[in-house]
């Protein structure tokens, strides 16, 4: 055998020492027992955190996409809605439009002052 395959074989062997339950419990294995379930515990709690994180960093720039394209048809909507109060409120089509609702200027002595003149 040589000596990379007997050292190989030493890791092995401690190994299946170190995961075997024996009915007596060595403390020396059963100390090795506990570092290695907290080596593995605290490697899956890590991983799960990096998943966690990932998922979280993914979704949030889903959510921002969406907002950017949200923001963007809410200004060309406010723009549209600007010119159509502009065109709207212009005095010839304020005119126009009383004239059609039967409108007209008020004859002398309807428009009454806050101060009481007439």
């Amino acid at each position: 055998m040589s000596a990379k395959r007997k050292k190989t074989a030493g890791i092995r062997t401690s190994l299946r020492e170190i995961l075997r339950w024996p009915s007596v419990l060595d403390p020396e294995l059963a100390g090795g027992r506990r570092r290695l379930f907290v080596v593995l515990s605290l490697v899956a709690v890590l991983l799960a955190g990096h998943v966690w994180m990932r998922l979280r960093i993914q979704d949030l720039g889903y959510k921002t996409e969406y907002l950017a394209r949200l923001i963007h048809r809410l200004d060309q909507e406010h723009r549209e809605l600007e010119d159509e109060v502009a065109r709207e409120s212009s005095p010839t089509k304020l005119t126009r439009r009383a004239r059609e609702l039967g409108l007209r200027l008020p004859e002398p002595g309807q428009v009454r002052r806050i101060d009481g003149t007439p």
